[in-house]
């Protein structure tokens, strides 16, 4: 659940919208949890993304003068 902006008040809307659909939606929430757990995401999949990103930042460089 996004909020913006960052906002206490909106980050306890966040946080109340997100158990307000774990108690009324509780198959919705378990497809949510399910094809979370699908994903990669451990610190090597999230290192070869950064390193991925670094490549193409030198390989087109929109910001040299």
């Amino acid at each position: 659940w996004a909020f913006s902006p960052l906002t206490v008040d909106k980050m306890l809307w966040a946080l109340r919208t997100a158990m307000s659909t774990f108690r009324e939606h509780k198959p919705s929430w378990e497809g949510l949890m399910k094809r979370g757990m699908t994903k990669d995401h451990t610190w090597d999949h999230a290192a070869e993304q950064y390193e991925q990103i670094f490549e193409w930042a030198f390989v087109d460089q929109p910001y040299v003068m």
